[in-house]
């Protein structure tokens, strides 16, 4: 083998960024649950609070998140990253939607 025989290393081609959908930086929304109240006892007229209840929250995802399928995520208004998942068949919640982790 001669000099002549080896070719320069060439770089590959230049391709755009096309993000996927929980890359970070893109946006999504997930089902937050705020917990029960338990409110004061007013004798006849029963007991007051809330019940728990869930709320859907939109943000922008951060970074990969510690557990599979999960992401870090912050919700557009705070400043605080959460752990969000998708939920798999044997959860409650409808599979592949997004949920809140509470750590």
């Amino acid at each position: 083998m001669t000099m002549l025989d080896v070719r320069p290393w060439k770089p590959p081609a230049r391709r755009e960024y096309r993000p996927r959908p929980m890359d970070a930086g893109q946006r999504c929304s997930w089902e937050r649950t705020i917990p029960a109240v338990r409110g004061e006892d007013r004798g006849i007229y029963g007991r007051t609070g809330t019940p728990a209840h869930a709320v859907t929250v939109a943000g922008e995802v951060w970074s990969s998140g510690p557990y599979p399928s999960s992401w870090w995520a912050v919700a557009d208004g705070e400043r605080m990253p959460v752990v969000i998942r998708k939920a798999g068949k044997r959860d409650v919640l409808e599979a592949g939607s997004l949920y809140e982790v509470i750590l």
